[in-house]
């Protein structure tokens, strides 16, 4: 006897299903916070901070309290939000939630957990409409997608998590296509502009993501376009001049979408540089990094790290990107899964056919692209052809993109199985360990809060800087080069958006050309802040003493 979950349920079960998959995929990822009160959460002092200051700006944005691409930290520079990842779609979420009158960090800590269940839903119901995968096995892989082992580790970085569109650009694009196909003129209009507008809007959530989502379909639709054969490219051709007005108003619709992007990054990518070659081969993807799950992993992280130690003792795990691999019974499914598709090409291949078989020719070649073999990778080719690549640094974090595709692949692959309950039983049970790992839980939610409470700046004070914290250097375990180099930068880019007032300290991907504010307890922070003020003309300066939390005018 075997089984196959195909069976659909009724209405009532499928939504108690959903919700109760939704709430156990939730508890899993955060449930050293559940268990702490969420007195500790994801991130640290420095990285937490500094998320939590663009989530507080997307607040005052909504609120009236700011431009949209102007931030509180760098003045008097302008377009400030270019400088890191904008936030924008998980700011929105954040502008919601902030009101009910959550501190920032636990407000950033819960806009997190709208976000994860965001993500089950889009890929749920991708697997669902394009695919077609049964019920069952569609909400077990929703799960696997949004409790990922990466996206879990990573869990303080949530402009990663943002992959959650990934999802809904294809369910528009396929509607999209599908209505195109059909001669459905204002369905594809609409469809079409809400994949634009959705792609615009995620270009200034997260540039990494929309950036590897764009490589990733650009693959694709070549492999489409050439998997569909002449004469399907003939009739393509004809749909898209038989609907040109409408392809004219979708290509508009994408390029206005996109132009805060252009008009904020561009500007700034050319103000502070692109990223060396050397420093993104550097990040690519060691052979042995494909199923580097982390030492935190609950089933293979340390037995991985051990095989690794006998079989390739030349390779070290280091870096802050080094666990974004797949995990490794996943892997195997997603192999087993291409073979499959691979050679199962007909000549009248219906279209969810032809859309798998491009992904995973997609995917297959974008990871290759990726890899790093004895200090050689092809990503050089990316790096300079590919527009907007030189904007990348972690090119290994795209294997965190990767799982879209790679879930997808396996879930499909396991509905072509027909094997007893007792194998399915077990396949579920090692496909959702293996995804369990510890996260980066360090902030200590009320130490974090103390430090932004400071009094309202006083009358005559239009812009400030901060002193350095005592002991700064030893702020945390990291080396003494970070701590001098964030804390005090970060608590006064926090403390700018909390009091709407501008302040010359921050830190982010991308600094100003003449920032030079590490080190504030040296003995020349103070000539280099009076140096700054007078090459930048910035009047009413004052100074914040964040221990004291006492302002002073007359520095």
């Amino acid at each position: 006897m075997s089984f196959t979950p195909r069976t659909p349920p009724s209405r009532l079960v499928a939504s108690l299903a959903i919700c109760l998959t939704v709430a156990l995929v939730l508890f899993v990822q955060f449930r050293t916070q559940i268990f702490n009160g969420f007195t500790v959460l994801y991130g640290d002092r420095y990285d937490a901070a500094i998320m939590t200051t663009i989530l507080e700006h997307w607040s005052n944005v909504v609120h009236g309290r700011a431009p949209w691409s102007q931030l509180y930290y760098f003045y008097p520079y302008t377009k400030t939000l270019g400088h890191t990842d904008g936030y924008f779609l998980i700011g929105l979420i954040y502008a919601l939630v902030r009101p009910l009158g959550f501190d920032p960090f636990l407000t950033t800590e819960l806009t997190n957990m709208v976000f994860r269940a965001i993500g089950f839903g889009t890929f749920f119901l991708a697997a669902r409409q394009i695919f077609r995968l049964p019920f069952w096995l569609a909400l077990f892989a929703a799960a696997l997608f949004a409790a990922s082992n990466s996206l879990t580790i990573h869990g303080q970085r949530l402009q990663l998590a943002s992959i959650a569109f990934a999802p809904v650009l294809a369910l528009l694009m396929w509607h999209a296509v599908r209505a195109l196909y059909a001669g459905q003129r204002r369905r594809f209009v609409g469809f079409g502009c809400a994949a634009g507008i959705v792609l615009g809007a995620w270009s200034i959530t997260c540039f990494y993501m929309t950036w590897f989502f764009i490589f990733f379909t650009t693959f694709l639709l070549a492999f489409l376009v050439y998997g569909i054969g002449r004469a399907g490219r003939k009739t393509l051709g004809q749909h898209i001049v038989a609907h040109k007005a409408g392809v004219a108003i979708v290509a508009v619709v994408t390029v206005v979408a996109l132009l805060p992007l252009l008009t904020v990054y561009l500007a700034k990518s050319q103000e502070t540089g692109m990223r060396p070659i050397d420093t993104v081969l550097s990040n690519t993807v060691p052979l042995a990094g494909v199923l580097q799950v982390g030492n935190e992993n609950l089933l293979f992280g340390k037995i991985y790290n051990r095989f690794l130690a006998f079989a390739a003792p030349g390779y070290a795990p280091n870096g802050e990107y080094y666990n974004t691999g797949v995990a490794p019974l996943l892997f195997l499914l997603f192999v087993f899964g291409c073979i499959h598709v691979l050679r199962r090409r007909t000549r009248d291949a219906a279209p969810v056919d032809t859309l798998l078989r491009a992904a995973c020719l997609a995917a297959i070649c974008t990871w290759l692209l990726t890899l790093n073999v004895g200090g050689h990778s092809a990503w050089w080719l990316v790096y300079k052809f590919f527009p907007g690549a030189r904007a990348l640094s972690v090119v290994s974090a795209y294997q965190m993109f990767l799982l879209f595709p790679v879930v997808l692949i396996a879930a499909y692959y396991l509905s072509t199985l027909k094997v007893p309950a007792s194998i399915w039983i077990v396949l579920v049970l090692l496909l959702g360990a293996e995804e369990i790992n510890d996260g980066y839980i360090a902030l200590v939610r009320a130490d974090e809060v103390k430090r932004v409470d400071v009094p309202a700046p006083p009358p005559g004070c239009t812009a400030f800087f901060v002193s350095g914290w005592a002991h700064q250097a030893l702020a945390t375990p990291m080396s003494e080069w970070i701590n001098n180099h964030y804390a005090h930068n970060v608590s006064a880019m926090l403390i700018g958006e909390l009091h709407q007032i501008p302040t010359i300290n921050g830190v982010a991907s991308f600094n100003p050309p003449d920032w030079n504010f590490e080190n504030p307890n040296a003995p020349d922070y103070t000539s280099r802040i009076r140096a700054y003020a007078q090459r930048h003309a910035v009047n009413g300066l004052c100074r914040l003493d964040l221990e004291a939390k006492r302002w002073d005018l007359t520095w």
